[in-house]
């Protein structure tokens, strides 16, 4: 009897192990999603990225960095890559510096 126990007990333990393995290891993986807002500092074209005034670093894409100058403003949605980088998802920019887009 005492065996039977033992071994239920034991089974039990390792199912909600597993359980809780899993679920830690759904959250890990989940995207990190946020929203920036504010004017932009600076380019970066060479690195694909723009940096806002409070210091965040963006990265975008070639064809969202043509249309983004020092001055404007953003607002932007972004994913946290694997390796750290805040990735756009999304943009909204607002043009205040003195300069056009082409």
């Amino acid at each position: 009897m005492k065996q039977a126990l033992a071994l239920a007990f034991a089974f039990a333990l390792s199912v909600a192990g597993t359980a809780m393995a899993q679920d830690k290891a759904s959250t890990a993986t989940a995207p990190q999603v946020g929203e920036a807002k504010g004017m932009v500092r600076w380019v970066e074209v060479g690195q694909q990225a723009i940096v806002l005034e409070d210091g965040t670093r963006l990265s975008v894409s070639d064809k969202q960095i043509d249309n983004i100058w020092s001055g404007d403003q953003v607002k932007a949605g972004y994913v946290v890559t694997p390796d750290g980088k805040f990735t756009i998802s999304g943009i909204q920019v607002d043009r205040f510096s003195n300069q056009e887009a082409d």
